[in-house]
């Protein structure tokens, strides 16, 4: 079996974090595995194993001469969920990438989103596309779609991109109900087995070399919705990352082209049979279920060959 040592925050952060915990167990039950904690750096590692980096970024970012200590000479995997922090023009880590291939010469990094990994791979770095996903033992259709909450909801933090959309579909005459975000993974996914349709949109709000960026709503977070048997709406801007995660032709994955389209489609949704929603809501849970898109971290570890570069 392959071995593995992975490179985590802490014991506490990859054990709870609502994703992390996920992908642990999948790696560890795929490869011959070890946690390495960031704070056990610097220590010696054998050369002959893949080191999968799955420190938060901006950690990777504050410890990067501690971890180069280390590394520097090996073809590292470096996951990072949120590239667009060391890109966009008012990143957190501007250059983060490049400085830190300064120092990891050697680095391959796993990105979740196909269209950042590709623009990753054209500035001359090398980046996987793995999907983010819930593990099959955490999908259920959960309440009959008949006893969930009627109406469009929306569940977390109100910001400015995301409040332009929720006030026009109230304008349209469709009001979306809005409630506080929650950090319990566990209460967030069974609220939403009792909710018929979830709202998501976001404006463009980012740029790169003052060029507008489009809109690239979180495709885990759709993935997370169907998973528990509850409709996600969605802007159709994000065609493109809903094929790369094979949303394209799950039932629950309800795409709009415009607000005046989304109240449309929200009025039909009414109007279905409550047999005909619960067909559907089984099967969108069961293919999430079978895709299973942690699969894609797994094939990239196995194929990935151990080098020293010296």
């Amino acid at each position: 079996m392959k071995k593995v040592i992975q490179i985590i925050d802490s014991y506490e952060y990859v054990n709870t974090n609502c994703f992390q915990h996920q992908l642990l167990k999948k790696v560890k039950n795929n490869f011959e595995h070890t946690l390495l904690q960031l704070h056990d750096l610097p220590i010696s590692l054998p050369d002959d194993v893949t080191i999968f980096c799955t420190v938060k970024i901006r950690n990777v970012y504050k410890h990067i001469d501690k971890i180069a200590n280390v590394l520097k000479h090996k073809n590292v995997l470096i996951y990072d969920q949120d590239p667009w922090e060391s890109f966009i023009d008012t990143a957190t880590y501007p250059n983060g990438y490049k400085n830190l291939i300064n120092k990891l010469p050697h680095a391959e990094f796993i990105n979740a989103s196909k269209w950042w990994s590709k623009f990753v791979n054209d500035q001359g770095m090398k980046s996987h596309f793995c999907r983010m996903w819930v593990l099959p033992e955490y999908c259920t259709s959960g309440n009959a779609f008949e006893n969930r909450e009627q109406g469009l909801c929306f569940r977390g933090s109100v910001h400015q991109d995301r409040k332009y959309g929720i006030i026009t579909m109230s304008n349209l005459g469709c009001p979306i109900r809005v409630i506080p975000g929650t950090s319990d993974y566990s209460a967030w996914l069974s609220w939403l087995q009792t909710q018929r349709a979830f709202f998501y949109d976001e404006l463009p709000s980012w740029s790169i070399n003052g060029i507008v960026g489009s809109k690239h709503v979180q495709k885990p977070k759709n993935v997370e919705i169907i998973s528990q048997g509850c409709f996600i709406f969605h802007d159709a801007t994000c065609k493109s990352e809903d094929e790369s995660y094979e949303l394209t032709n799950v039932p629950c994955d309800i795409v709009f082209e415009s607000y005046e389209h989304c109240v449309e489609l929200y009025n039909e949704f009414i109007k279905k049979p409550n047999g005909l929603m619960n067909e559907m809501i089984n099967e969108s849970v069961d293919k999430i279920k079978k895709i299973d898109g942690w699969n894609d971290v797994i094939k990239v570890i196995t194929s990935h060959t151990p080098h020293v570069y010296m």
